[in-house]
């Protein structure tokens, strides 16, 4: 039986010249591009042409707001109130929002990116500050989050859907958490790993979207080795709907 799963990528990660090498060769091995808004990373020329690629590929366009941070890539954490984070949220997606309205292609989700990710993952102020944001857009936006947390309980709640998102790339613990980064061996390089833990992730845990980052070392050759080790085991790829 083909099992069908989403493969998403942070994208659009770099801004001026500072350019994430390789970036724009993802496209065709991923399903959905979460594309970085401005503030930890992307401006208003990264913006439109990761949107533009995402479009010649038929990949799913979705809004991937972090901290203004761009020193710590959003992976620094930093205290934030509620309003900020309402703020800033609200802010990068117009960015992102406006841009995907210009060229005629709708935005499908949002995952928020680093600090803030794991902010309105724990938070119930965060959280609902966030999804405040978002329905403040009128768009019908899906949130790619990690299953069992506040953000996932509050987007319920309100009826928004949520997609539970799994890491090919990040090294879970005995309990099914991601080890963080701060932690030796929080990454994963080996592909034929990263297909056992996605297998796992989908087969016993209900994962619908597996994200690789951009920014990983050999991230691209890694993208196109787990994709055809994937394939090989009855697996399909296609965006979210």
């Amino acid at each position: 039986m083909t099992i069908y799963i989403d493969i998403n990528a942070d994208i659009g990660e770099g801004y001026g010249s500072y350019l994430q090498a390789n970036e724009s060769e993802m496209y065709p091995f991923i399903t959905s591009a979460n594309i970085a808004c401005g503030f930890h990373a992307g401006d208003f020329m990264t913006i439109p042409s990761s949107i533009a690629l995402a479009k010649k590929h038929g990949v799913a366009i979705g809004a991937h707001p972090g901290y203004p941070d761009r020193y710590g890539f959003g992976r620094k954490p930093m205290e934030f109130t509620a309003e900020e984070i309402y703020s800033m949220t609200l802010y990068q997606l117009g960015a992102i929002g406006q841009n995907a309205d210009a060229q005629e292609v709708p935005l499908s989700h949002i995952k928020a990116h680093g600090a803030l990710y794991h902010h309105v993952n724990s938070s119930s102020e965060a959280a609902n500050a966030f999804m405040k944001a978002i329905q403040a857009t009128k768009r019908p936006l899906f949130i790619y989050t990690i299953g069992g947390t506040v953000l996932e309980k509050v987007a319920r709640e309100k009826g928004v859907r949520v997609v539970k998102e799994g890491f090919a790339d990040r090294r879970y613990d005995a309990n099914a958490n991601i080890v963080p980064r701060s932690e030796l061996n929080a990454t994963l390089d080996d592909p034929v790993e990263m297909v056992q833990q996605i297998d796992f992730l989908v087969r016993e845990k209900g994962i619908e979207t597996i994200c690789f980052h951009s920014d990983h070392p050999g991230a691209l050759e890694k993208i196109h080795m787990v994709r055809n080790l994937l394939a090989e085991k009855g697996y399909a790829f296609r965006n979210i709907t």
